[in-house]
């Protein structure tokens, strides 16, 4: 390797770092928390992580559209045309938070759905599975059964 080479080669692995570290930077999307219980309108929120100053104002979110749910080869459950999806602050903490919400209940079960996140500087998307509880049976438990039983003398 020529001198110019070795002196260059340092400066020009630096403009390929500074060049990429807005990336490791920008906004994310974290964890996702299913909120409400079964038989309540459909609460749940997800975390928001890395917002750089300036962001928070030009954050926006929404459902993947029917294309990209097709090209992550994911089909878009009908429940989901119920969800409506906002960026929120939440009180107290401060936290950014995606909410994911619906007037009504959705169906117990396993849903795949696809969040799309963007911004003034750039565009993120994740994929989630909705894992929606089932209803505890409401009828007696077993030991007020044992109770109301009597016993059998032979």
């Amino acid at each position: 390797m020529t001198p110019i080479r070795k002196k260059f080669l340092p400066y020009a692995l630096g403009a390929l770092l500074w060049s990429t570290t807005p990336a490791l930077y920008a906004a994310q999307l974290g964890k996702i928390q299913v909120l409400s219980k079964p038989g309540e309108p459909f609460l749940a929120e997800i975390q928001i992580e890395n917002i750089q100053p300036g962001e928070q104002d030009t954050l926006k979110a929404r459902l993947a559209s029917k294309e990209a749910f097709a090209a992550a080869r994911l089909s878009m459950d009908p429940q989901l045309s119920k969800v409506s999806v906002s960026v929120q602050r939440k009180e107290g903490s401060g936290e950014t938070v995606v909410r994911l919400s619906a007037a009504t209940a959705l169906e117990p079960g396993f849903i795949d759905t696809l969040v799309d996140l963007s911004w003034a500087g750039g565009q993120v998307a994740r994929e989630y599975t909705l894992t929606l509880p089932v209803a505890a049976p409401t009828g007696p438990s077993i030991p007020e059964i044992a109770h109301r039983a009597k016993p059998c003398v032979a």
